[in-house]
């Protein structure tokens, strides 16, 4: 199990859109230029940009987290999107590598190629190229309003004082615990990991305002100082007092517990 100790406690903080870490593989290095400039103005991170689909550009790919490929479908030559994007399924397959990010396939043509029909990689989604800066740069924010709407439901964690934050997907907390000031939590992960929160209440109470995560019960309070993902529980017993113990069990098959409040226990 990985603590994080107390030393290094974390801040919480709640953001609707997290910078997306992109790798841009396209043969035109003007529009390259103006594609990681307006990329960069949307608070996106350009971790790699080319023309290259050679094996030292997919290793680079493989090596590092990216959240989107932006791939030229005609790169090089003729579909030598299709194939980069075949190569590079194919190695993080033989690497057993989770974190594959989504793949965008990007053209100059109007239509869609035949070959997209039969290929085997299924993009997230198709972007036409536009010259025209400011209307491809609608496109691209229409984009990510959509990527984001898709995307698992995330919180951002930052160690104080570093701009850097580390996303964790909401469905992978089983509870939270509060202190008894309600002024830092522990969060209990299904990796068998906690997470020590400073500064969380206020936070989580803003993100309620602006946001569906309590309204769709992924995460509920069962006493005052804990919240419950749902998701995760997989048995609960009836106490003597009324209240409810929930349990929930780790991808190690840990079991965990946390009791209820007797008020909430007929939630569960």
């Amino acid at each position: 199990m990985e603590l994080i100790r107390e030393k290094d406690k974390l801040i919480f903080n709640y953001k609707t859109t997290f910078m997306m870490r992109i790798f841009i593989v396209d043969d035109n290095r003007l529009f390259r230029k103006s594609f990681k400039q307006t990329l960069e103005e949307l608070g996106h991170k350009v971790w790699h940009e080319s023309a290259n689909t050679d094996d030292e550009t997919l290793e680079k790919a493989i090596l590092n987290r990216i959240d989107i490929f932006f791939l030229d479908i005609e790169v090089e030559h003729e579909n030598a999107g299709f194939d980069f994007a075949k190569r590079l399924r194919e190695c993080q397959r033989d690497k057993n590598i989770e974190s594959k990010g989504d793949i965008v396939y990007l053209s100059g043509k109007n239509c869609l190629p035949k070959a997209y029909e039969k290929e085997e990689i299924k993009p997230f989604r198709y972007l036409h190229k536009q010259n025209d800066e400011e209307n491809f740069r609608k496109l691209l924010e229409e984009f990510f309003i959509e990527y984001e709407a898709q995307r698992p439901r995330s919180i951002s964690i930052a160690k104080s004082g570093l701009k850097t934050a580390r996303r964790l997907c909401i469905d992978k907390i089983l509870y939270v615990e509060f202190d008894s000031e309600r002024l830092h939590c522990k969060i209990h992960t299904d990796d068998d990991e906690v997470l020590w929160v400073d500064g969380f209440l206020k936070d989580f109470i803003e993100m309620e305002r602006n946001s569906d995560l309590y309204a769709h019960g992924l995460l509920t309070y069962a006493s005052r100082a804990v919240l419950v993902n749902r998701k995760h529980i997989y048995r609960s017993r009836r106490n003597e007092n009324r209240s409810k113990t929930l349990f929930f069990k780790t991808k190690n098959n840990k079991e965990l517990s946390v009791a209820t409040s007797v008020r909430l226990a007929g939630d569960f």
